[in-house]
């Protein structure tokens, strides 16, 4: 039984985590206030690195981040903590586990100031596992990650939107057709974890779903599994969001992940909640 530390571990990701690994592992938890959780824990501040370092984990997973405001902002917990976090676990024989995004990757880091700080994170850690103390760290990246019981609400507003729309059977609003997105239930998340710790992956691995949606193919399947057909769709030609790329699923990944629950059941159950 490994000893675990889920930073973040009260967000919707992070409970997720904890509740997958808990059943066969030693799990503690953090928030920043250390409401309902083990621990407080702020990445940013140096006196609270003590408790990854000398807590006697096996490994430390980074759940925790930040997604909206200035750069600075996000650059004081993606980048400066995340940096602070590597550099004091590089000396010891703990995991890093670092929970990070599509938004960080070379062909989307210039879209938002969010995928900048994500993608300076992950080159940051994938550097201090080079040299002749390396720290053991494995950066996942992930496509947009929902919860299908309601957690997900603030960082996939629109999906939440839809579906309680089509609970009571009204129309749905869809912009930016074209471009698609890679969408995992979060319990995919969670057991993604799982494999990386469980073959001590290192490096940066993108998990990437099979199967990819447009919007409107997003909101289709939603209407389906709500027992409606396409013409509770308005499409919006005009509007459009910016350009993503979606990576190729590494190869660590691959094969795993087309045994992993996909949209259609996350659906459902999304659709049943609220």
């Amino acid at each position: 039984m490994a000893r675990l530390l889920i930073l973040g571990g009260t967000g919707f990701v992070g409970g997720y985590v904890r509740r997958e690994l808990e059943v066969d592992h030693d799990v503690e938890t953090t928030s920043t206030t250390g409401a309902n959780a083990t621990h407080a824990f702020d990445i940013t501040r140096a006196d609270h690195l003590a408790l990854a370092v000398d807590g006697g984990y096996d490994a430390v997973i980074n759940c925790s981040v930040r997604r909206a405001g200035t750069l600075a902002e996000l650059f004081e917990v993606n980048v400066r903590g995340l940096a602070a976090l590597g550099f004091a676990l590089r000396e010891t024989a703990v995991k890093l586990i670092q929970v990070s995004s599509f938004s960080g990757t070379p062909a989307n880091r210039n879209a938002t100031d969010y995928g900048l700080t994500k993608f300076l994170g992950d080159e940051l850690l994938a550097h201090l596992g080079d040299g002749r103390h390396p720290l053991r760290t494995a950066s996942l990246r992930f496509g947009q990650i929902f919860d299908a019981t309601g957690g997900s609400a603030s960082s996939q507003p629109g999906l939440h939107h839809w579906a309680s729309k089509l609970r009571v059977g009204e129309s749905i609003k869809v912009f930016g057709a074209a471009g698609k997105r890679s969408y995992l239930p979060v319990t995919v998340v969670a057991r993604a974890i799982r494999h990386a710790l469980a073959r001590d992956l290192t490096g940066i691995h993108d998990v990437v779903a099979p199967d990819a949606y447009t919007p409107l193919e997003l909101a289709t399947l939603l209407a389906v599994a709500a027992g409606h057909d396409d013409s509770k769709i308005v499409v919006d030609r005009e509007a459009r969001a910016f350009d993503y790329v979606i990576p190729a699923c590494s190869p660590e990944f691959a094969a795993w992940m087309t045994d992993q629950e996909g949209c259609p059941s996350a659906f459902r159950e999304m659709l049943n909640h609220g």
